[in-house]
């Protein structure tokens, strides 16, 4: 893995922005009694149902900005560790997302987003080599094993996702939790699993798995803060979390969130520049422009069916500090 592919995997799973939690196993040691769930309680399920589709549609428009802390294994086995990075994310419902990632002094490091399953990641860490990013989630696949940089993984995995109408799979956890897992997309190789405490409606945390079940990434989330939204009254208002702990597979990636309400609302009119891929080149100025998986056939879109062509590369310089995008 080269060590830009590295870097790419550690803001993958932070946005990957994104709240879930890493699973666990009670088990049994020789003659301990062990807590036999009761079976699951479907008027509790139904309520859940209910709430957790409410809290999706109520939150159509997110924007949060934080602080960040990072520790990732690099492709030399070595341990890394960012202490401290500043970053704002934004989703707009359905399959929308942009999350920057600031460093003091530097400004504008990494740039992640997309639309449904076509995404787009900036490195702008190394000056003369800044690189955008472009493809699908199947192509990121195919091209870095592993790697899932989707917008919907991304949402999936910060709990903004209602669980569909019709029988899911509900298991009852030891202490009266709940897992629901809902399978993603039609091909059936990624699922999503969702876990809700013995009361209240937010989830508690949340994993990505694959084809197998294994955990691919996961996040835990604490703290909820309620989110001021139109039209909703102040005690029915949705909530965020505003502590997230994200992880990766095998441990190789640990990130560290702390959400807040932004200082100043976004203006509305500006909500489109964030997820157009072009008009972020313009902004961002990558040097160069890679098709991620076209040596496989990809077929890059907005989301929509739309075509992206590939844009040409900008010409070196410093990157304009905040603009239309803060």
């Amino acid at each position: 893995m080269s060590r830009r592919a590295a870097r790419m995997s550690v803001l993958a799973a932070m946005l990957v922005l994104v709240w879930t939690g890493c699973r666990s196993r009670p088990e049994a040691t020789g003659g301990a009694d062990v807590e036999v769930p009761a079976p699951p309680d479907q008027d509790r399920i139904a309520f859940l149902v209910e709430r957790q589709a409410l809290r999706a549609a109520r939150l159509a428009h997110v924007h949060r900005s934080g602080v960040a802390s990072l520790a990732w294994t690099d492709e030399t086995g070595t341990r890394r560790r960012e202490p401290q990075v500043e970053l704002t994310l934004w989703h707009r419902r359905p399959a929308e997302l942009a999350i920057e990632i600031r460093k003091a002094a530097l400004g504008t490091i990494f740039w992640v987003g997309g639309q449904g399953r076509t995404w787009w990641f900036f490195d702008l860490t190394t000056r003369g080599d800044r690189v955008a990013w472009i493809g699908s989630d199947a192509a990121a696949r195919q091209a870095r094993p592993g790697l899932d940089l989707s917008a919907l993984a991304v949402i999936d995995l910060l709990g903004l996702t209602p669980i569909p109408a019709g029988p899911q799979a509900w298991s009852a956890l030891p202490g009266g939790r709940l897992e629901v897992v809902v399978a993603l997309g039609d091909d059936g190789e990624r699922a999503l699993a969702l876990r809700f405490p013995p009361t209240g409606e937010d989830p508690e945390s949340a994993e990505l798995r694959d084809a197998d079940g294994d955990m691919l990434y996961a996040a835990s989330y604490s703290a909820y803060g309620y989110v001021d939204t139109e039209g909703v009254a102040p005690f029915d208002r949705p909530r965020l979390p505003e502590r997230v702990v994200i992880t990766a597979r095998d441990d190789a990636m640990e990130v560290r969130l702390t959400l807040v309400e932004p200082p100043a609302p976004f203006d509305p009119s500006r909500w489109d520049r964030l997820f157009d891929f072009e008009r972020l080149c313009a902004h961002l100025r990558p040097d160069r422009t890679e098709l991620l998986g076209a040596d496989g056939g990809l077929g890059a879109g907005r989301g929509d069916g739309t075509a992206v062509p590939r844009p040409a590369g900008a010409a070196a310089g410093s990157r304009a500090a905040g603009g239309p995008w803060r």
